[in-house]
């Protein structure tokens, strides 16, 4: 799984979407929600949403809302539970500073999912920006969420600062992670310079998961474990802008994993170019090397394709092959690892990861979004070297959002994963959630 997203959305404030590089895959098998169209791409042909509301107290922008959710998730016991939670981001401008605030409290009503208990998350940012060529973003946060929500949530911010787009910590490689208190910070810094772009960015992510025994094939589940996993990432990107159909770029980035189970990451050299808007389509391509901290360099080839063929209506296309440069789902379970190699022992092999997405606005006020992805992702143990790891990681989900009212907002996901792995037979979770939230 990715950035374990808690089981409510903290309340944003709308933006215009921001120009970039679509976002990569997640870690290798990464069960997390394939993200939507778009996302991270120029917009040309949507419009930002109208902001809601907001209480002014003491030159602070205010926005509150409550939200009740209904979550079913086949990979707990009880199967259903139900929670509400109040959130709250406030916001302001002094001169070329932008500060920003958010909090948010779940409080289960009935059941669990797997971890009982307040969900909750709390964070601040703040945006500087002198002239208009020069910005400077900078953040933290604190969350302790359940997985549930992680697997039907896109990347925030955090996951979009690293050099591949990735979300972090929290189980990423484990798709029965029940639950995870986590710590974050990052800052990013881009300048211009005529037709110049240059960005670097760094993040660090601290967390405190914990998983519970399957309920698909108790015989052979491994006992309820728990786990802290640091991951740090720095990147450096440098592009220039032709036109508006042609900006290349040459990207220089690190990832570094720390956990009880060993350590990974790589670095990555990569050219590519960005084609914000040719007729209907927008894209990217690039190309580079990876090298794993374990394994051997290899080439990295990735690109996206988007296509808005009706001004509601956007298909888009993603694809990568390069290092597995994760740990192995369960990289410290000898029952599902060759020779119960532990993480640093094992050397990464390549991933293989696709990604298709809809975004169609039914109505005004109706959006619905479908996403699929497939990753394969191979290791090869130091010992016994004849001992190989295959990880296949399915995903598909489904989300249909409906604002029936100007304050009301009700949506439905769903959200289902298998994860085939060697010495066991697949892993299958299933995430259905609804949700009613009112702005106040």
């Amino acid at each position: 799984m990715g950035e374990p997203a808690p089981d409510f959305d903290e309340l944003r404030r709308p933006e215009y979407p921001r120009g970039g590089a679509p976002v990569s895959p997640a870690a290798p098998g990464v069960a997390t929600a394939p993200a939507r169209p778009l996302h991270g791409l120029p917009a040309r042909r949507g419009e930002a949403g109208a902001s809601p509301a907001a209480w002014s107290v003491a030159g602070w922008d205010l926005y509150a809302s409550v939200r009740l959710d209904g979550v079913r998730d086949s990979g707990v016991k009880p199967a259903f539970s139900l929670r509400v939670t109040p959130a709250i981001l406030v916001t302001r401008d002094v001169g070329a500073l932008r500060l920003v605030a958010h909090a948010a409290v779940g409080a289960p009503l009935y059941g669990s999912q797997a971890e009982p208990g307040v969900r909750y998350r709390f964070g601040g940012a703040v945006r500087y920006q002198p002239a208009n060529d020069t910005r400077i973003d900078a953040g933290l946060e604190i969350a302790r969420a359940g997985q549930a929500a992680a697997l039907l949530q896109d990347a925030n911010d955090w996951g979009a600062a690293l050099p591949d787009g990735r979300q972090l910590a929290c189980g990423s490689a484990r798709i029965n992670v029940a639950g995870c208190e986590r710590r974050a910070g990052g800052m990013r810094v881009m300048k211009q310079a005529g037709d110049f772009t240059f960005t670097a960015s760094a993040v660090a992510v601290s967390s405190r998961w914990s998983s519970a025994p399957s309920r698909q094939w108790p015989p052979s589940s491994p006992p309820r474990r728990t786990g802290d996993d640091v991951a740090i990432a720095g990147q450096f990107r440098a592009s220039r802008r032709f036109s508006h159909q042609f900006e290349p770029y040459v990207d220089i980035g690190a990832t570094r994993w720390r956990s009880a189970q060993g350590d990974a990451g790589r670095q990555r050299v990569a050219a590519g170019a960005l084609f914000p808007e040719i007729s209907l389509f927008s894209g990217q391509i690039y190309a580079g090397v990876d090298m794993p901290a374990h394994g051997a360099t290899l080439p990295v080839f990735g690109g996206a394709l988007s296509w808005s063929p009706r001004r509601a209506l956007v298909l888009a296309a993603r694809a990568e092959t390069g290092v597995a440069d994760g740990l192995p789902p369960d990289a410290g379970n000898a029952l599902l690892s060759p020779g119960g190699a532990q993480g640093s022992e094992w050397r990464a092999g390549r991933r293989t990861w696709l990604s298709l997405s809809a975004l169609w606005k039914l109505a005004p006020n109706l959006d619905l979004t479908l996403a699929s992805a497939w990753e394969n992702a191979r290791w090869r143990p130091a010992q016994p070297v004849m001992a190989r790891r295959e990880d296949q990681t399915a995903s598909a989900a489904a989300t249909l959002a409906w604002t029936f009212a100007p304050e009301w907002l009700a949506r439905l996901e769903i959200m289902a994963i298998r994860q085939a792995i060697p010495h066991g037979p697949p892993q299958k979770r299933i995430v259905t959630a609804l949700s009613l939230q009112r702005m106040l």
